[in-house]
């Protein structure tokens, strides 16, 4: 019997398709789903083929090679889609090789595309199109994630009539001088950047391409800050109480990708727990943040340490493999979930003179 192989979505056509196929040419129908990152592949979908008439049914998981070797490459020579795409979705490709490398402990990477993606925004041009923000404040997110405190310092305050990026100037400075230990200068910062965040005008600022308004991502850096600041003090239930809520807020906003909160609230959290000796509960609070960000090594650290403090040695050595092997590219070495100024043991995938520390 003659076979045929059907690049199968799981949708109406390609359903009806199957059963065409096998009437029409009398083959055995034989199909084929590639996964490569979208929200379309639904679960159940090789099933779905096989009740439509298929002898077989494939899934195979093509994300990490459709992204290293066709996504990463066309940003990186900047490819424009037909052309075109040059104001907004062409620094919006950019920004997921941002988010991607980030996410993968590439610094260097993460800091470049964060310069560049704010760099393809002519001046001004915000004003006319407020969702470009989110392209403009990419450097200082990307600065807060990897410690680079002297380079956020060293910022210029962005324009008067701009409070959203203001806003994240000032959350970014917050961290800076929490983590360097001058926590009035922090305190300070904080307090500008909960009178923006009380603006009204911002409620309904679209800064982003999705719903979320300038306000709903504002508060989360209140929260941030407010949490970071209060564990650097030693007030641990206050610093928890906040970033509890940070999470909460996190959790409310519309779904967006790359996410228009720049880094999971439950790695920053994770941490302070465990500085607190509370353990089990910073466990818990990874294996949620791997259960929305799937193998993070950001999360994968802290559950290790987790794990570790609680006298898992086995499902530590096991998290330790998962995590090495997400930070395989990195060039940040780890000392905590996020980086605020540790000085506990590190571990890193690679150890060279280019490594930096929390």
């Amino acid at each position: 019997m003659k076979k045929v192989v059907l690049a199968y979505s799981g949708g109406l056509d390609t359903s009806v398709a199957v059963a065409w196929l096998k009437e029409q040419y009398d083959s055995e129908v034989v199909t084929l789903t590639v996964d490569l990152g979208g929200d379309s592949l639904r679960d159940g979908i090789a099933q779905r083929a096989l009740a439509a008439g298929a002898s077989r049914a494939y899934v195979v998981d093509g994300r990490e090679r459709f992204v290293r070797q066709f996504v990463w490459p066309s940003l990186q020579a900047n490819a424009l889609y037909q052309g075109v795409y040059p104001l907004a979705y062409y620094p919006h490709n950019i920004h997921f090789l941002w988010d991607s490398a980030t996410m993968e402990g590439r610094s260097r990477s993460a800091i470049e595309a964060a310069r560049k993606s704010a760099s393809k925004i002519p001046d001004g041009a915000w004003r006319e199109v407020p969702l470009l923000h989110q392209f403009l404040v990419a450097p200082l997110f990307a600065y807060t994630r990897f410690g680079q405190w002297e380079l956020i310092l060293k910022e210029p305050r962005p324009p008067e009539d701009s409070p959203f990026w203001t806003g994240v100037w000032r959350y970014a400075r917050g961290l800076a001088f929490t983590s360097t230990g001058k926590l009035d200068a922090a305190a300070q910062e904080l307090n500008e950047l909960q009178k923006i965040a009380a603006l009204k005008s911002l409620d309904g600022l679209r800064v982003t391409f999705s719903r979320n308004g300038a306000k709903a991502i504002l508060d989360i850096a209140v929260e941030v800050l407010a949490g970071e600041l209060a564990a650097k003090r030693g007030d641990y239930e206050q610093a928890i109480a906040r970033l509890h809520r940070g999470i909460l807020l996190e959790d409310n906003l519309i779904y967006n990708e790359p996410p228009d909160w720049h880094v999971p609230v439950r790695q920053s959290l994770g941490a302070v727990l465990l500085a607190a000796g509370r353990a089990a509960e910073a466990e818990a609070v990874y294996w949620q943040d791997l259960s929305r960000n799937r193998e993070n090594g950001w999360a994968l650290f802290g559950l290790m340490q987790s794990l570790r403090a609680e006298g898992k040695e086995e499902q530590a050595v096991s998290a330790e493999g998962r995590f090495r092997k997400a930070w395989s590219r990195a060039d940040v070495t780890l000392s905590a979930s996020r980086f605020m100024g540790e000085t506990k043991t590190a571990i890193a995938s690679r150890e060279s003179s280019r490594t930096q520390r929390p």
